[in-house]
């Protein structure tokens, strides 16, 4: 598998700036709380198109020719089993959300039920794939955005269950792996990746 862009030391600083901006509250603006009528209108915020790989490795040569820096905990969750690579074209419509617009208090709300929130007001969690897809998609990520793709945890091959994280620290776009404790206090500020219901891709008419 090719070898990351970025020395583990720079994607660890990267990821310890971009996880300090989110800390410092600063992401909170992105807006109140919405009722479960404005959620379920939502438009889609961007389309992510599966089914271009035919396996882990393909689509891990693509970040590394993207130059896109991927943490080490994140290039072993694309190793696992529960990473699996789309086989039919297939798109996924993503709608991002912040832990506050799913109203979430200024005292947060464990992972778990910000997750079982959003899937009552008949959002999806992401395929795992999503999240290195949206990574080769989203390039114009703002320098100090930070999404986590609201998905099943990947389990590696310590135990520890990890969940995926897109970011601009400053100097590249990463992939990150972080571990994803579901009973752990998500601030309002942290935002997240979720997918509407799966459709098949259709034939483009040109």
């Amino acid at each position: 598998m090719p070898s990351t862009k970025f020395p583990r030391r720079t994607l660890l600083r990267l990821a310890a700036g971009a996880i300090a901006f989110v800390a410092t509250g600063a992401l909170a603006q992105i807006g109140p709380s919405l009722d479960d009528g404005q959620i379920a209108s939502l438009p889609t915020w961007r389309t992510v198109s599966l089914g271009a790989f035919a396996n882990s490795y393909g689509l891990m040569a693509a970040l590394d020719e993207a130059r896109i820096g991927v943490g080490d905990l994140a290039g072993e969750a694309m190793q696992r089993p529960g990473f699996t690579v789309a086989k039919t074209n297939s798109e996924v419509d993503l709608v991002v959300l912040s832990a506050a617009q799913l109203g979430v208090g200024k005292n947060g709300a464990s992972l778990r039920e910000i997750l079982a929130r959003a899937r009552r007001l008949g959002l999806d969690l992401c395929p795992p794939v999503v999240a290195a897809r949206l990574r080769l998609q989203y390039l114009e990520q703002p320098v100090g955005d930070v999404l986590d793709v609201a998905m099943a945890p990947i389990t590696t091959y310590g135990g520890y269950p990890v969940g995926f994280t897109l970011a601009n620290g400053g100097a590249g776009l990463m992939l990150i792996g972080y571990i994803m404790n579901v009973d752990a206090t998500v601030p309002q500020g942290r935002k997240f990746v979720f997918a509407r219901p799966l459709r098949v891709a259709q034939p483009v008419d040109r």
